[in-house]
């Protein structure tokens, strides 16, 4: 039988509990909403947390909602446009498919991609983007070359941005796992899900889309660097 999908929503403004560099210097929106549709890859280590907690730290926005819709093993040709929360407008919306999607074809994905965007149309604000979803860590190169190629061709035949979120977790894996034995770990122990450095990564490109270039360019190892340490103590406060 099929897992339900799950819902997850949070809604809150104000500050976290310290900066995050760079910041918004001037407020963008009074709100920002933003809708994560995915699998699992998108709920490991509360990722729309860990995004809400950037967005509402950066002084970008006044508040932020992030609601994501998920179900473990889930594709995007599978999504239930009836579980879609009706909270509109949305201000961004991210579609991230399974890591193996690549084996279908661009063109059933684009569709895919093409169906969630025609039930949000009535959105006018709405921007829509593709999550390329990364490679496991041990794949051949052949494979990762399929992935990214596949995830190219999705967005282009689909007319929405692609989100270099499998380009940013190669960058940093050989930035930093092979500068030493206990480098950083973007990935968890079944070396296909993200660690929480990996959750963390996925969240601060994901707040990059939605900042836009509204602060000066988000570096993505200072946010990581930052929201573990943050969010963790953060957490650990609200408890």
């Amino acid at each position: 039988m099929m897992t339900p999908w799950l819902l997850l929503a949070l809604a809150w403004g104000g500050q976290a509990s310290a900066e995050v560099q760079p910041r918004c210097e001037t407020r963008v929106a009074p709100e920002v909403r933003v809708l994560v549709v995915g699998n699992s890859y998108s709920t490991d280590h509360r990722l729309s947390s860990r995004l809400q907690h950037v967005l509402n730290a950066s002084g970008c926005f006044g508040s932020s909602v992030v609601v994501a819709v998920t179900r473990h093993g889930a594709r995007l040709r599978e999504l239930d446009l009836a579980r879609l929360p009706a909270l509109e407008p949305w201000d961004h919306v991210f579609l991230q498919d399974h890591s193996r999607a690549y084996m279908e074809g661009a063109t059933r994905a684009a569709l895919a991609v093409a169906r969630i965007q025609a039930a949000l149309r009535r959105e006018t604000r709405v921007r829509v983007k593709l999550v390329e979803t990364w490679a496991d860590a041990a794949a051949s190169p052949a494979v990762r070359s399929r992935i990214v190629t596949h995830h190219i061709e999705t967005a282009e035949r689909a007319g929405v941005p692609l989100v270099r979120v499998g380009q940013a977790f190669e960058a940093m894996a050989q930035a930093h796992d092979s500068a030493a034995e206990d480098g950083v770990r973007w990935f968890a122990s079944d070396g296909r899900h993200a660690s929480v450095a990996g959750a963390s990564l996925y969240a601060c490109v994901l707040a990059r889309e939605v900042m836009g270039a509204a602060p000066p360019t988000l570096d993505l190892a200072q946010c990581v660097n930052w929201l573990m340490a943050d969010f963790s103590a953060s957490a650990h406060t609200s408890r």
